[in-house]
């Protein structure tokens, strides 16, 4: 039996003696291992310990506060109700607004803030799509809609601030072809120095040549049944004894920009889109103009929503009817309706 520990010890037989002699040694050899590799662990354990203690005590100290910052549990508390209590006023006024308003109302609602009201979020989309949102839940203080009737609905729910409701403004129909398709355009509609009033006199020659135009000719248009833009459009086109030629080539978009798009990018040769719209699209010329005897008026009412929580959402909505405002959607291509009769919503 040889081993670390063994050195220079002389071999013994295993006699009776001798085996004793064996199992001392064995039992010698063990017990100074287990000295040994006792004394390695307990200095490995000593070294665990100590550092386990050393980094729970760097967390600690990298998250608990400074003398200077620690609370007492009354300030702690008075903390969490200032914080669940923050006003409604803090936070953005959330604007749902119809698709064809971006652009002058973005700018007016930077009026707002700049005069002391706030910051805003607008969500733009087809007033249709805006008013199913509202109804599932959409978080919206204030409300512009391109259509009478679909605001109409909304206040047949209650969805509306009782009192806040008014027409805020009116638009006007368009007939628009891209600007450089003027070789692809009858000669009718090339000779006129200004967009003819359709429905008005002196359309005939222009009334003539949409009702003989090309067959191949797209006409890009919001859809009829439901998008405000595209049921104006329809009417006039019905009054004007225009549907019948154009009703089976339209391109039907879910509101009135993406239409003005479509020409804009050659994709149809014609669309009929708002006169604001037309204004902001370097793309497109308008050919005509849409009387408002040939369809019904085209009114921007706006309400405060029965849900907003927002402290200056009336005044918000009073804003955007005055002066400063105004004169943001004038210059963009829309008008200031007429003022309500007595008594009306």
């Amino acid at each position: 039996m040889g081993g670390p520990f063994r050195r220079d010890r002389p071999r013994f037989a295993l006699s009776a003696g001798g085996r004793g002699e064996a199992l001392w040694e064995r039992t010698a050899v063990a017990l100074r291992l287990a000295a040994v590799w006792g004394a390695r662990v307990a200095r490995l354990a000593r070294t665990w310990v100590a550092g386990g203690l050393a980094l729970v005590s760097a967390i600690a100290l990298a998250q608990s506060p400074s003398a200077s910052q620690r609370l007492s549990p009354l300030q702690t508390q008075s903390a969490a109700d200032a914080q669940s209590h923050r006003p409604e006023a803090s936070r953005p006024l959330r604007v749902a607004a119809a698709a064809s308003l971006r652009g002058p109302l973005d700018q007016a609602l930077a009026d707002w803030r700049d005069a002391g009201g706030g910051p805003s979020l607008v969500t733009y989309a087809g007033t249709p799509a805006l008013v199913r949102q509202i109804e599932q839940g959409l978080p919206a203080d204030l409300f512009v809609s391109a259509d009478v009737a679909w605001m109409d609905h909304l206040q047949s729910k209650g969805a509306l601030q009782p009192g806040t409701r008014r027409d805020l403004l009116a638009n006007r129909l368009v007939l628009v072809a891209g600007s450089d398709r003027e070789a692809l355009l009858p000669v009718a509609a090339r000779t006129f120095a200004a967009p003819v009033e359709l429905g008005g006199a002196g359309d005939g020659a222009l009334r003539t040549a949409l009702a003989n135009w090309p067959g191949s000719t797209r006409l890009a248009i919001a859809e009829v049944t439901s998008v405000p833009a595209g049921r104006y459009a329809r009417g006039a086109l019905e009054a004007l004894d225009l549907w019948r030629a154009w009703s089976g080539r339209l391109a039907m978009t879910d509101n009135v920009r993406a239409a003005l798009l479509l020409v804009a990018r050659g994709e149809t040769e014609l669309g009929i889109v708002y006169a604001s719209d037309a204004r902001v699209e370097a793309r497109v010329r308008v050919v005509g103009v849409l009387s408002e005897s040939v369809h019904p008026p085209i009114r921007y009412p706006a309400a405060a929503l029965a849900a907003t929580a927002h402290s200056r959402t009336v005044e918000a909505l009073e804003f955007l009817g005055g002066p400063v405002a105004i004169k943001r959607f004038v210059a963009a291509g829309f008008s200031q309706p007429p003022p309500s009769p007595a008594g009306a919503r």
